[in-house]
């Protein structure tokens, strides 16, 4: 057992709400974006957001985690900067392929610890998932302008994977990178396909630009 599980497994958690079915959550159990949080957030803090909110936990990914505060809406706590800055295009020019982003709050300095509020958008189903994960085989995860274009001319397109090679598109259109927007990462608002998670879209990628010729 390595130190960071034996520490995780011995020591009660500050984060606002336990990880699923365990208060003492070991590594092999726990998405990286939990343990980063919580090793970052202070009590006091923690104790602040209980106090604020009725949440549930959502979900934890490899930066971050998130949970449900009612009312439509999820509140997801980061620790990156360039997921504040991309969360900052979508609450100020509000683009149609993010989800709404409602506010952002710096609730912790040194470590820095943000929590952003946004709408909660309804996941993919399995076949989604599935029509969307084919797209991707085809085009490579780092979805390249000129794949893109020589996907988008195939006509044995689904419905589905029409409409998300257009959210990727728009992504890239507002100068985001949309190389993480996966079919984890994405699902529906208001009708639409939008990135939810917007942890890795203001990533610099100069490569990626290189590649439009």
């Amino acid at each position: 057992m390595n130190w960071l599980q034996k520490t995780s497994q011995s020591k009660p958690f500050p984060m606002p709400v336990p990880f699923p079915d365990s208060g003492q959550v070991g590594m092999d159990i726990a998405r990286p974006g939990y343990n980063i949080i919580d090793n970052k957030m202070r009590q006091n803090i923690a104790d602040e957001e209980k106090e604020r909110f009725d949440m549930k936990f959502l979900g934890s990914g490899s930066m971050g985690t998130v949970v449900d505060i009612g009312g439509g809406k999820v509140r997801k706590y980061t620790d990156r900067e360039d997921e504040i800055l991309a969360a900052k295009i979508a609450l100020e020019t509000k683009p149609e392929c993010l989800i709404p982003v409602y506010s952002i709050e710096q609730i912790q300095n040194n470590p820095n610890v943000w929590a952003i509020d946004m709408a909660k958008a309804k996941l993919l189903n399995e076949e989604e998932r599935a029509e969307i994960t084919t797209v991707r085989r085809r085009v490579g995860w780092r979805l390249w302008p000129g794949q893109i274009r020589s996907e988008i001319n195939r006509e044995d397109h689904t419905l589905i994977q029409s409409d998300y090679l257009n959210l990727v598109t728009k992504i890239k259109d507002i100068g985001l990178t949309p190389s993480d927007a996966s079919q984890a990462n994405i699902g529906w608002y208001g009708g639409k396909l939008v990135l939810f998670d917007l942890g890795l879209a203001h990533e610099d990628n100069p490569s990626y630009e290189a590649q439009e010729v």
